[in-house]
């Protein structure tokens, strides 16, 4: 319940038994809740709705179900349940075809350090920490900050340089070709690098917004709050988040923040079935422009 005298605050954790449970939840709840979206997405789908009018046509011209004015107004209703039965096997391949992989993407997450330990983790850097958004006594989200990241969970691509040197763009002769590809083939050969304390790249490693408040933009407000702790706090020159694409809310509100999208990955399947996850930079530079608009 709120009142007109609730006030909207972003506020450390609390290392207590009952927000220990609330973020562990909240960050499972968050993992899994792309299952759900795909399976929307996937049930709504044109190819769905084409072969499922084709199965329940088949199976009404099977049985002479059409409607039928003669038995009274319920003969109209008489294809519907063939509609409904036909239409339960698409619901169940596509929550069966998904779920490992994302009951499998939830027991990494909660196996994380970070996860384990979330006192320990989150108070290891300058500005590093686990925030809670509240509005009077309810929780509206959360937000994870990491500056002084140690372990590999996170692969961040490398960003291409700014300025290109003269031999790479130049090609006039054979020599400038040959660096151009070995420039090239060792870039290729280098692997994505995973920032560490020293690194100039902070991760939002968690950020979640419950569902009624994702209409007022409550994103948003996570979303300048980690990028304004990180910049002004610490000399890290760009934060780092992935999220799956689904998450249409988060997307929205990282663009509107100016961030923009460095990578993008596709989960595997033998039915090329996935969403892609996607991550996102801001730099520094894009930060304080904006800022100043």
């Amino acid at each position: 319940m709120t009142t007109s005298q609730d006030k909207a605050i972003i506020r450390p954790y609390i290392h207590e038994n009952e927000e220990n449970k609330l973020v562990r939840f909240t960050i499972g709840k968050a993992a899994m809740e792309p299952l759900a979206l795909g399976n929307i997405k996937l049930s709504i789908h044109p190819i769905t709705i084409a072969i499922w009018l084709a199965v329940s046509s088949a199976c009404i011209q099977l049985l002479n179900w059409w409607p039928d004015p003669k038995i009274g107004i319920l003969g109209y209703f008489r294809p519907l349940p063939i509609l409904a039965a036909a239409f339960l096997p698409f619901v169940f391949f596509f929550d069966w075809y998904q779920r490992p992989t994302y009951n499998q993407q939830t027991i990494d997450i909660l196996s994380q350090p970070d996860i384990n330990d979330i006192k320990g983790y989150y108070s290891r850097g300058p500005s590093t920490g686990l925030w809670i958004y509240e509005y009077g006594q309810n929780f509206v989200g959360l937000v994870a900050i990491d500056t002084a990241n140690t372990d590999a969970r996170i692969e961040i691509p490398e960003t291409p340089l700014t300025t290109t040197t003269p031999t790479a763009v130049s090609g006039n002769n054979g020599n400038s070709k040959s660096k151009k590809s070995g420039e090239s083939k060792s870039k290729k050969e280098q692997p994505k690098s995973s920032p560490s304390s020293s690194s100039p790249v902070a991760l939002i490693r968690h950020l979640y917004v419950s569902e009624p408040y994702r209409v007022t933009h409550a994103q948003d407000d996570l979303i300048q709050f980690a990028a304004k702790r990180i910049f002004t706090e610490t000399d890290k020159e760009r934060i780092v988040i992935r999220c799956n694409s689904l998450f249409d809310y988060l997307t929205s509100g990282l663009k509107k923040a100016g961030f923009e999208l460095i990578d993008k990955s596709k989960t595997e399947g033998w039915l090329g079935l996935g969403w892609p996850t996607y991550t996102y930079e801001l730099t520094r530079g894009k930060w304080s422009a904006l800022q100043k608009n």
